[in-house]
């Protein structure tokens, strides 16, 4: 074999796995990325169906700090803690809209910071997943104190927002 033909089918091979390389950069692992956030929407689901179909202060504690423990041990071993939800304005005003505020005050940033307890340039998983957590842990402070401040919603629209995220709001 001459040494240009040499030359030319390495060159092929090269451009070959850098071919792949680059279409697996573009379209598998954004995929795999989209389907772990969808898994950790679902656990985080299981976690709330949890706390929102029994009794706050009759609550199974140690089997919530179970599931509390899968969904930290699933954002960590799936590398997920630093993903960030990034929040479009178009997104904003879709959540807005579910959440039944009006037309004319939709682009508020600051009602969206209101109602999905999220600030608009975005958070990281692991900081959304904490503070959703600790929205449940002050609600449940303040329902067994009976002090008249508990907010189940603070929780609930966390959750709901992430839903949305995911792709899996349904109506």
């Amino acid at each position: 074999m001459p040494p240009g033909e040499l030359v030319g089918t390495v060159a092929s091979a090269l451009g070959i796995v850098g071919f792949l390389g680059g279409a697996y950069v573009k379209f598998v692992r954004p995929r795999r990325r989209a389907i772990r956030i969808r898994r950790f929407c679902a656990l985080v689901q299981e976690w709330f169906d949890m706390i929102d179909g029994s009794d706050i202060i009759n609550l199974s504690l140690p089997a919530l700090d179970v599931q509390e423990k899968r969904v930290a041990m699933f954002l960590r071993d799936n590398k997920l803690e630093d993903v960030r939800l990034c929040f479009s304005p178009k997104f904003r005003r879709k959540f807005l809209t579910d959440c039944g505020i009006k037309g004319e005050l939709r682009d508020s940033p600051e009602l969206f910071e209101k109602y999905s307890g999220c600030p608009v340039r975005g958070t990281d998983l692991k900081s959304f997943w904490w503070s959703m957590l600790g929205a449940f842990y002050e609600f449940r402070k303040h329902y067994e104190a009976q002090d008249g401040l508990a907010n189940f919603g603070n929780v609930e629209m966390r959750v709901k927002l992430l839903k949305a995220y995911s792709g899996v709001l349904t109506a």
